[in-house]
């Protein structure tokens, strides 16, 4: 057997790259899964892992301290909190304007030419991708299931009056062909043409969750990344423990004043943006969370409550929680709807009193089938369920 010594130069040359790239701003929270698939890819021989986000967000691992740059193209002004439709995430991401999208596209081409990745992982990176395809590079979607495709269905979970979104969608299309040809490029017929192919597309979560039905069988990473799960067992003088991740709602004032009167111990996750808001409606009982999502909070608490947002709720379904939801967006309320037919958790609509979130509270932790479903709902794992690194390091191997 002959071994070959390699000098530091070519050592470096066998390294291949792998940039996980985010776009739109989802509310503004961080891209935890995102971020732990950038952790776990740096950690593997011979790759190298660059997160690339608008934001950077408070904490990183470790291994990516150095692995970070800043997306091109800050998001405008104009948007706040949560997005409203798929239109707005892909406006958001500056698909609406075709000379704002033609200087992004070719800022991710310097991109490429600095770090001259072998694979790019998107999480709602519509432009990026739109860069990539522009060079042949492979793309691989990863994100939740709502925000991965735009066929006609994907637009269902955000409106009951789809159609209204035609116009902006038609107008994104030709701000991508205008692109297209300025770089001699064959136009798409449609935007869904960004996400293809379809065995490039991972979906956090699993089919039940899914919010439409698709034409192609994709592959679900379940709550990625996995939680270890744990019964809480609560003694009968025992405070109730709630996780609560709230977005910066009209109402979310009501909330914190709900929770201030309960006896309980909280945890609450917010937006940067609701930070003022919090520390008005806060009690010693109350602390914000310090910890990354899938690490402890969780799994100290007996229920979570939320809007219905897909992070969140894959989290408590991970850990084996039920949820209490609060949706406001037809995205959430969707979500909310499946998550209550399959009996996982309990649905509030509107502005709810604290007379009846009390209830609703004191009807979960009552409600011992209600734990045990999302207990086992955790435990089940299905071998069909796909890993995104397994998936990137067959890619890269390619």
């Amino acid at each position: 057997m002959v071994t070959l010594a390699l000098s530091k130069e070519q050592e470096i040359s066998c390294v291949q790259a792998v940039i996980l790239a985010r776009e739109a701003e989802l509310g503004g929270r961080p891209p935890t899964a995102l971020i732990a698939l950038a952790a776990r890819l740096e950690a593997q021989p011979a790759l190298s892992a660059w997160l690339i986000d608008r934001s950077r967000p408070s904490a990183l691992p470790s291994a990516l301290a150095d692995r970070f740059i800043h997306a091109p193209m800050p998001p405008s002004s104009n948007y706040s909190g949560p997005p409203n439709s798929l239109v707005e995430v892909l406006a958001r991401a500056g698909l609406d304007c075709p000379e704002r999208l033609d200087a992004g596209v070719h800022a991710w081409l310097d991109i490429f030419s600095l770090l001259n990745p072998a694979l790019l992982v998107c999480q709602q990176a519509p432009v990026v991708a739109l860069a990539a395809r522009l060079v042949g590079l492979p793309v691989i979607h990863f994100g939740p299931a709502w925000s991965i495709g735009l066929e006609p269905q994907a637009i269902r979970p955000w409106s009951d009056s789809p159609r209204q979104y035609d116009g902006a969608l038609a107008a994104m299309l030709a701000s991508v062909n205008t692109v297209l040809a300025r770089n001699r490029q064959t136009a798409m017929k449609q935007l869904d043409e960004l996400y293809a192919p379809a065995d490039r597309v991972l979906l956090q979560g699993w089919p039940e969750l899914d919010p439409y039905p698709r034409a192609t069988r994709p592959r679900y990473t379940g709550a990625w990344p996995d939680a270890p799960t744990a019964l809480a067992h609560r003694k009968s003088a025992q405070k109730t423990r709630i996780l609560a991740v709230l977005e910066n709602r009209a109402y979310l004032r009501k909330v914190l004043a709900w929770l201030v009167e309960e006896a309980c111990e909280c945890c609450l996750d917010l937006p940067v943006s609701a930070a003022e808001t919090a520390r008005h409606f806060t009690s010693a009982s109350m602390t914000l969370r310090t910890d990354t999502p899938g690490q402890a909070d969780e799994l100290n608490a007996d229920l979570v409550i939320c809007h219905g947002q897909h992070e969140a709720v894959l989290e408590a379904l991970s850990a084996g929680r039920p949820l209490l939801i609060l949706p406001q967006w037809p995205l959430e309320q969707r979500m909310a709807s499946q998550l209550e037919a399959l009996g996982l958790a309990m649905v509030l609509h509107g502005a709810p009193e604290p007379s009846a979130l009390r209830a609703a509270l004191a009807a979960v932790l009552a409600d011992q089938a209600m734990q045990q479903r999302a207990l086992r709902w955790a435990q089940q794992r299905s071998s069909d369920l796909a890993d995104p690194v397994v998936s990137v390091l067959k890619l890269c191997r390619q």
